[in-house]
């Protein structure tokens, strides 16, 4: 019974630095935190099977949508789109050379073509 507690915990110290999920993706900006589930393989450029559960900071909100992954006919760049009735909400690396990490994205929220609400934050 020992051996099997010392194994359990060995294991789950070992596998600290690993995700469970390696699908899903962590949106943390200024004003929502996002989670993204893709049902697809991880070597996908496209997904049309993408989850968005969002929470809005400051009110507490939640919005579950689902959506796709996209990229460029040069697949050198990929984004994530949710659509919500005449909301469209679009999520985007920002590949600028003034990009504060590797790893900024931004979240615009469109409707009927114009950007009324935008947030920029890591992605994990």
């Amino acid at each position: 019974m020992v051996f099997t507690l010392i194994t359990l915990v060995s294991v789950n110290c070992y596998a600290g630095g690993y995700k469970l999920h390696p699908g899903i993706r962590s949106f943390q900006g200024e004003k929502f935190e996002i989670e993204l589930k893709a049902r697809c393989p991880e070597t996908s450029l496209t997904c049309y099977d993408v989850s968005y559960e969002a929470i809005n900071r400051k009110t507490g909100e939640r919005l579950h949508l689902t959506g796709k992954l996209l990229s460029n006919p040069t697949k050198d760049r990929q984004w994530y789109e949710f659509e919500n009735g005449k909301y469209l909400y679009q999520l985007t690396a920002d590949y600028s050379p003034s990009t504060k990490s590797k790893e900024w994205w931004v979240l615009n929220v469109i409707y009927q073509g114009k950007t009324i609400a935008s947030d920029e934050g890591n992605m994990y």
